[in-house]
């Protein structure tokens, strides 16, 4: 039976702006977003999609986004696989980072931000598309293998996003 490729794209959730005295990096998740991200992961968990590998950007509120979501889904944390090329490095970046899954990897989650993840997420569409905080984006892989990872030869599976959601 031929497997599925899929790729999971986590916008990480809510961070706060009101500290004054942090670098961009270091920027903690609001209790907005730490709600956030355990409303979506919990859909996410309901579709029973669990990533193979996941990979994290070096920022505080997308690798604390990571773990909520990999807690959720029974992913251990010790192993998700952090990368500053996910900070605010650009899509291309992001798709340098898909084409290295490796190759046992059949679900690849990363957690990034935007701009970066908007641009990935359109540029599958094939259309603009909003992406807001703690948005989750399940993507169809047509390819057999990472190298060859092209947006344009994909398809959106499924989009959660915590405004659609009802609360805890």
């Amino acid at each position: 039976m031929k497997k599925i490729k899929r790729l999971i794209l986590v916008r990480h959730a809510k961070a706060d702006r009101s500290i004054d005295f942090i670098n961009d990096i270091e920027r903690p998740l609001t209790m907005q977003g730490y709600s956030d991200a355990i409303k979506v992961s919990h859909e996410l968990r309901q579709l029973k999609i669990v990533p193979d590998q996941i990979i994290s950007s070096t920022a505080i509120r997308a690798y604390t986004t990571a773990m909520i979501v990999a807690n959720d889904i029974n992913f251990p944390l010790s192993r998700i696989e952090l990368n500053h090329s996910l900070y605010l490095a650009g899509t291309e970046n992001y798709i340098s980072i898909i084409r290295t899954a490796g190759k046992h990897t059949d679900t690849l989650m990363l957690a990034g931000h935007n701009p970066d993840m908007e641009d990935l997420v359109s540029s599958i569409s094939g259309k603009a598309e909003s992406f807001p905080t703690m948005g989750i984006c399940v993507v169809t892989i047509k390819s057999k293998s990472w190298k060859k990872f092209k947006p344009e030869s994909c398809k959106i599976e499924k989009v959660i996003k915590p405004k659609s959601l009802k609360s805890l």
